[in-house]
């Protein structure tokens, strides 16, 4: 996975999105209501021989952040970096127990987060 830039990522997200010190391709951001959401991208080579990277979205402390645009939009500012340096046109996107495999973003803006994370 080629490196994501921070500073374009925070040029579009709303919330300041910062790399975790521990942990390659790991990075985290805090929402207005004090929840920190932890967003990574994994390696899963069982899927496919050359790998397919896995995004995730841990809440830990499951703090809610209800109707929260800006998580929205913070997600979306991460996924379309990640696209955009690595050249990907799909991923697994894996949410604690949600799973779902080869998705491209609009099909996460129509269907997952249009229900999910504030969008109504």
């Amino acid at each position: 996975m080629n490196t994501l830039r921070l500073e374009n990522i925070n040029l579009h997200a709303p919330y300041r999105v910062m790399q975790d010190p521990e942990k390659d391709n790991n990075f985290y951001f805090v929402s207005d209501s004090g929840a920190r959401f932890d967003i990574d991208f994994t390696v899963n080579d069982s899927v496919i021989p050359s790998g397919v990277y896995e995004f995730g979205i841990t809440n830990r402390r499951h703090e809610r952040s209800p109707l929260d645009v800006k998580l929205r939009l913070t997600i979306f500012a991460i996924i379309e970096e990640f696209f955009e340096v690595n050249g990907f046109f799909y991923f697994s996107l894996m949410i604690n127990l949600f799973s779902v495999t080869s998705v491209t973003p609009k099909h996460l803006q129509n269907s997952f987060f249009k229900n999910g994370f504030g969008g109504g």
